[in-house]
This record gives C-alpha cells, structure tokens and sequence, in this order.
C-alpha cells in the first residue's frame, strides 16, 4: 500500500515537473532560434547565473530543507505556533526582497563586471538590464520552494505540480507576446510575474484549505533557530559563492556564445532531472523526515535509488543512440548553427554521463537532511564546492568549455562518493556500489 501511495506521489510530481520543464524547454528553443549563442542570450544567461550564486549564497539551496523538519516538528505540538513560524518567513523573504532590489538597481553594473570581467560594454550593459528581474524571480522562487515543501508534507502533491505549471506558461505567454518591443527583457520580466502568481495562489490555497493565518509579527524563537540553522551552511555557501564566481569568471573569458552553449545544455539536462530522479528525490524527503523506524528509512532510500539507476540507464542509453539527431531536429533552426549544434550535442553528452551520480548524490544529501545531520551536509558541501571551484579555473584554461561541464561531472562523481563513505562509515551503513542499481540489503544503519 504505501509502495502504491509512493508511485502515485512521485506520478504526480512528474507530470508536473514534466509540464514545466517541457514548457521550459521550449522557452529556450525559441530563445536559441531568435538570439542563438550571440551577446544577448549571453547577457541572459550571465544575470540569470549571477542571481543564482548570489541566492546560493544566501541560503536558498538549504531554505526549504531547513524549514520542513522544523515545521513539522512545531506543527505537531502547536499547530498556531508552526503558521505563526511560516509567517516569520515571508517576512523575511520581503525584507531580503527589498535590500537586493534596490542593491542591483543601484550597483548591478559593477556587479555584473565583477562575476564577468570578460564580457564586453555591451554585454554587461545588456545583462545589467536583465538582472532586477531575475533577483525578483529568485526572491519568489524562494517563497514558492518553502509553500511548496508544506503541501508536500501535508501528502498534497496535487496543487504544487499544477502550480509549477504557471510560471514558465506565463513567462513564455509574454515573451511571445512582448518579444519585438521589448526583447529579452520581456522574458526575463514573464519569469518573474509566474514565479510570484505561483506563490501567491499557492499561499491563498494554503489560507482556505489548512487555516493558515498571515501574521505580520516574527516568532522569535523559531525563526532565530531557523535561521541559527542556516547559518551552518555559511562556510559551506562561501564555498559555493567561489564556485559560482570561479565558473563565471572562466566563462566570461571563452568566446562569445560558449555561455549560451553551456546553459542550453545544462537547461536540456535539467528538463531530464526533473522528470527522472527529482521527483523521486522530492516524494522521499518529506516522507525520510517523519519516519522514526530506520528499517523503514531504509526502504525509502532503497526503493527510490533503485528507480533513479533505471531511469539513469535508459536516458544516458537514449543520449548517445539518438541525442544528436534530436539536437538536430530541436534546435538547427532559426539563428542556431550548425556549429552550435555540434557543441551542444557533445556539451550535453558529458551532461548525460552525470545524471545518476547527481541523482543519487541529490538523495543522499536529502536523506542525511532528514536525519538532522547538517553538519555532515556542510562539511561535504565545502569539500565539493571549494573542488569544483579549482576545477572550473583549471579545467577551462586547459579544455575550454569541455573543461567547464567536466568540472561538474568529476565534482558529481566525488561527492557522491564523500556521501557513500559517510554512510558507510559515520552511519555504519551496508552499501555497496551495487547496490546503488539493484539493492539487496540495508541501506542505512544506526550510527553506534
């Protein structure tokens, strides 16, 4: 029965994130056929890329994962005191809101020269225009990732898979819409307009189906642990700020359009991620953090791992019988060349190799969140960020962009093995590489 109860939630989360992401996918294609890999989509992508490091830094890898145990574990002794909790959050989020906003309005010139002294005048005055928007979109991706863990947690896969379905809708709506009088500003504009709907339905949603009270007044104690909380992941965000600084710098200095070849691949493999082993990984943290049974546990982090190396498989199987020809098929129109087409299709070969290594490595962060062990998480996150770091540097000089997706790769590849000797090891684990694809025993034990 709960196997069953299992494969309907991560049903439903896949077709949602199917639905997104294919909406999202077809945003960049016509992003490649109207711009290519020129200056524009590069200046796009570059702001795009600044806000997510920025962001990163500021702890939205870790706001919701955080948030989840700690709700959960209010809720079920004071359930006033856990909304009140929520509550305390949005108002931080519009604090943040506020202060990053007026910070990229009045400094997003030397921001942008500084995460990519490469890039020429003209393209950093582009990517300046652009970045506003994307500090606003991760502001409301940030509310929207907490509303979401809620109704998860409450076993509501439903109503966030629907509404995942709105902001690329609407971003493409307007792009299409607005594209020659306002060109990629239009875009960037549209993201951040379904980003923030999506977040306000799902928080009107939260208000008439479990009686949750907007509060305008912080609840100290919680939200001083929440972010207590968080403040371990600051050496382990640092890490991940040089990371992201170091791929941008290397980037910025490639030639024109390697950006855009990178992000187009990254993007198509994200659109694989998020309808293999995303769902899966998303469907087992809510129910890791309520199980109390390690047996239990177990099952969850075997079962979901198993699924995760089949879809790996078939997909990296698929990748290299067919990728090329769909590549084609996909993007050789338009202002994409057929020299971006063979860059691409090599840039998301090397993409293809990593995805079940990212995928297990995702679940097994996830799976050591759940068991409270933040620490273990940061320590493992200074290591890989600070590696993947060095490596993007290296790598770039030496390969170019071949260089920049192995960095990733081999940062994958290490982190999944950090995770699978922390088990073993810390958490007295039994497992085996093979077990990875076809478990046949435990997982994970009690640490003694």
């Amino acid at each position: 029965m709960e196997s069953l109860k299992r494969i309907k939630s991560i049903s439903i989360v896949s077709v949602g994130n199917l639905g997104a992401s294919l909406i999202g996918f077809i945003i960049h294609i016509l992003v490649a056929y109207y711009y290519g890999a020129t200056k524009i989509s590069d200046a796009f992508f570059m702001a795009r890329s600044i806000s997510e490091t920025i962001f990163k830094f500021l702890f939205i890898s870790q706001a919701s994962e955080v948030f989840l145990p700690l709700f959960w574990e209010i809720y079920k002794t004071d359930k006033e005191k856990a909304w009140k909790f929520l509550s305390s959050i949005y108002i931080t989020i519009f604090l943040v809101t506020l202060s990053l906003l007026t910070f990229s309005l009045f400094c997003g010139k030397s921001i942008v020269k500084f995460f990519a002294p490469g890039f020429s005048h003209e393209t950093v005055i582009l990517s300046t225009g652009v970045l506003p928007f994307w500090i606003l979109f991760m502001v409301s991706f940030l509310g929207l990732q907490i509303v979401m863990v809620v109704f998860q947690n409450f076993g509501n896969f439903l109503i966030p898979s629907i509404v995942l379905l709105i902001n690329p809708t609407i971003a493409l709506m307007i792009f299409l819409i607005f594209k020659h009088c306002y060109g990629i500003y239009a875009l960037a504009c549209g993201y951040f307009i379904g980003e923030f709907l999506g977040f306000v339905i799902l928080t009107i949603i939260l208000i008439k189906k479990y009686e949750f009270r907007l509060s305008f007044t912080i609840e100290k104690g919680p939200i001083i642990n929440y972010l207590r909380k968080l403040g371990t992941f600051l050496f382990s965000n640092s890490a991940t700020f040089f990371s992201g600084f170091a791929y941008k710098i290397s980037i910025s200095l490639l030639p024109v359009g390697i950006l855009s070849i990178i992000e187009y691949a990254h993007r198509l493999f994200i659109f694989v991620c998020n309808i293999t082993f995303m769902p899966v990984s998303n469907v087992a943290f809510p129910e890791l953090t309520k199980i109390t049974k390690f047996e239990n546990f177990a099952n969850v982090i075997e079962k979901s791992v198993k699924v995760i190396g089949l879809m790996s498989l078939a997909v990296v199987v698929f990748t290299f019988v067919f990728g090329q020809r769909l590549i084609m098929f996909v993007f050789h129109r338009g202002n994409f060349t057929l020299e971006n087409i063979s860059l691409l299709t090599i840039a998301f070969g090397l993409y293809a190799l990593s995805l079940f290594p990212d995928g297990v490595y995702t679940l097994l962060r996830k799976a050591t969140l759940a068991l409270k062990d933040i620490s273990s998480v940061v320590k493992i996150g200074i290591i890989g960020e600070t590696f993947q770091g060095l490596l993007f540097v290296i790598l770039s000089w030496m390969l170019g962009y071949i260089g920049i997706i192995l960095a990733s790769f081999i940062t994958t590849i290490v982190l999944t093995s950090i995770y699978y000797f922390y088990f073993f090891t810390y958490r007295k684990a039994v497992l085996y590489p093979i077990n990875f694809l076809f478990p046949s025993q435990k997982v994970i034990g009690r640490k003694n």
